[in-house]
């Protein structure tokens, strides 16, 4: 991105589905953290005489994180591929700035209430009458040591073991997020200069060598630091470049891409999706994780595809009013509901049983959505509203 002077702000109109899907993400995630910190129970339905363990469907709640990754690829590459000449308009630094304003104020609040949330809590714990004085064995209840802090404002607190679960076991994929940004100058160059169909394939192919070499070499398995590395930007590159390619699609309605956007798109997604799906539960013959990264991925970014056609069944459900204004307000949900899920677990789990729990648990997702729109009303909006002022010229 050449230097230049500093560009006009330019006021984009959201899409309405594109907010539906970023609220399909959010309630995916909520729904297996939800399952997975409540003992994940598992129970069984049968289909035509075939038992199907109800555990898969939570279990793959995950995939909301794929999802959020093809949608940031999306809405970043969307203002370049509408107008051409706005990347003439934005230098490297301008849009790294841009982005981390956009992101960090919020995260950062979320850990000064977290570590105040903590604080007080291990000391109100021990005290709690009953059952509840199970609460003291919380990890809310022990404040996060200094030292985790600075990875965390860095953002590279997903890069070592010692930190990347620390603090809010949510915050990982924020640094996946913005090192991503670094990386999405050069997706955007390779993609007009070799096209998109390379381009592509040239992330699937990297991802799938990256994932494969950590699943293998028995040092890093030994060290225990594969799981580390699947949270690294490399091991995702893949479903941030589908999203880029989605936008590239629907911004270049050639008849040759059409049929993405109609019902071949939609049908296209829905096989992909349920495969994965299908591939995840895979028992007898387990699939190896960043196989099934790839269909969430195609089956997300198709998606998008599908949707963005306005008389699409697929755009008429995603812009449901409810879902659109969850997706919007999503990223504040994101940040406080890990802390929330914890402590509406531990206090469930001191009364009943898991399974019991995880149905308590579903029906406490509602205030933790509520408090999750209050965070963005009073912390992430006032946020976001006081740097467009700045951007625009108005601030005082």
């Amino acid at each position: 991105m050449p230097e230049t002077t500093k560009p006009v702000p330019t006021v984009r109109k959201r899409m309405d589905y594109i907010d539906g899907l970023r609220g399909v993400a959010v309630l995916l995630v909520l729904l297996t953290h939800t399952w997975t910190l409540n003992g994940a129970p598992a129970f069984t339905f049968h289909l035509h005489g075939h038992g199907i363990p109800f555990a898969t469907i939570p279990a793959v709640g995950h995939i909301g994180v794929d999802l959020f990754l093809v949608l940031s690829g999306f809405c970043l590459a969307w203002p370049f591929m509408i107008n051409p000449g706005y990347r003439d308009k934005m230098n490297f630094y301008q849009f790294i700035r841009r982005r981390y304003l956009r992101i960090a104020p919020a995260y950062y609040t979320s850990m000064v209430v977290l570590y105040a949330f903590s604080f007080v809590f291990g000391r109100v714990a021990p005290h709690l009458p009953g059952k509840l004085h199970t609460l003291a064995s919380s990890s809310l209840a022990s404040v996060p040591g200094v030292a985790e802090i600075l990875p965390h404002l860095a953002f590279i607190h997903n890069l070592t073991k010692a930190h990347v679960s620390t603090i809010n076991g949510s915050y990982w994929s924020l640094a996946l997020e913005f090192q991503l940004y670094f990386l999405f100058p050069l997706m955007l160059e390779l993609l007009m200069r070799i096209g998109v169909v390379r381009t592509v394939a040239l992330a699937a192919i990297s991802q799938v060598a990256y994932s494969a070499y950590i699943g293998t070499d028995p040092l890093i398995t030994k060290i225990g630091y594969e799981f580390v590395l699947q949270k690294a930007v490399f091991a995702r590159t893949f479903e941030f470049m589908c999203g880029i390619a989605a936008a590239w699609v629907i911004s270049r309605p050639a008849e040759r891409k059409l049929w993405l956007r109609e019902a071949g798109g939609a049908w296209l997604a829905a096989t992909t999706l349920i495969g994965g799906f299908f591939l995840s539960s895979a028992q007898s013959h387990p699939v190896p994780d960043f196989v099934v990264d790839l269909c969430w991925a195609i089956g997300f970014s198709t998606l998008v595809c599908a949707a963005s056609h306005g008389k699409s069944k697929c755009h008429a459900v995603l812009s449901y009013k409810p879902l659109v204004q969850t997706g919007a307000m999503s990223y504040s949900i994101y940040l406080v509901h890990m802390p929330l899920v914890i402590l509406k677990s531990d206090t469930l789990h001191a009364f009943v049983r898991p399974g019991t729990a995880f149905g308590l648990g579903l029906v406490c997702m509602a205030p933790i959505l509520a408090i999750g729109i209050a965070y963005y009303k009073l912390i992430e909006k006032p946020f976001m509203d006081y740097f467009q002022k700045i951007r625009t010229g108005q601030a005082s």
